[in-house]
């Protein structure tokens, strides 16, 4: 006989029953609609998983991205503090030149103070060094390398070989782990009026 007050059916684990909250008619329909109905919220149940596996991957994915941009941000950030601080002592290094440029001069200067001084130089060029600064390359006779000489001035070739060549170098030029912070400030050779 047909029962038709409405049967729920028990949750036995209190957990994992997939069955919680399902209520049949009757007893034939229990078995067939049970199924069915289980085998609905199964698929509701994978469907939902699927979708909350592909949105914790996107997050991982998601935090992942994130923090390789934070560390190069900082990476980044560090090299160009870096690079600014050695920018601002090119002129402490201008200073030294022009102070031991004039040889006459300096001779006269008393030997224990012009070695004090030519260690202390020393010292600043070893931080410079340990820091990938390096004097860029310019001589008299050198040809000009737009990329890394400025003309400054300029003074007229006797010849067309002096042509684009540095005449003299006015200021030093410097670069920071190869990439140019000050060009070499120079006079060049030109071509001269026909």
């Amino acid at each position: 006989m047909l029962n038709s007050s409405k049967k729920h059916i028990p949750d036995k684990d209190n957990a994992d029953n997939i069955t919680d909250n399902i209520i049949f008619e009757n007893e034939e329909q229990t078995s067939n609609d049970a199924l069915k109905k289980i085998r609905e919220k199964l698929k509701q149940a994978e469907h939902e998983k699927a979708e909350y596996l592909a949105g914790w991957q996107r997050a991982k994915a998601d935090l992942i991205n994130a923090n390789k941009t934070a560390r190069d941000e900082v990476a980044r950030a560090s090299e160009r503090a870096e690079e600014q601080v050695m920018t601002d002592l090119l002129p402490v290094l201008d200073s030294f030149s022009m102070a031991m440029a004039n040889k006459e001069v300096w001779e006269k200067g008393d030997p224990q103070w012009r070695a004090g001084v030519e260690y202390i130089h020393s010292q600043l060029m070893k931080v410079m060094e340990e820091y990938g600064v390096e004097e860029i390359p310019a001589q008299p006779g050198d040809h000009i390398d737009y990329n890394l000489h400025h003309p400054v001035a300029s003074i007229q070739a006797d010849n067309d070989s002096q042509i684009d060549t540095i005449s003299k170098v006015m200021q030093k030029g410097y670069r920071v782990k190869g990439s140019v912070v000050r060009p070499a400030s120079v006079e060049a050779f030109v071509k001269g009026r026909e």
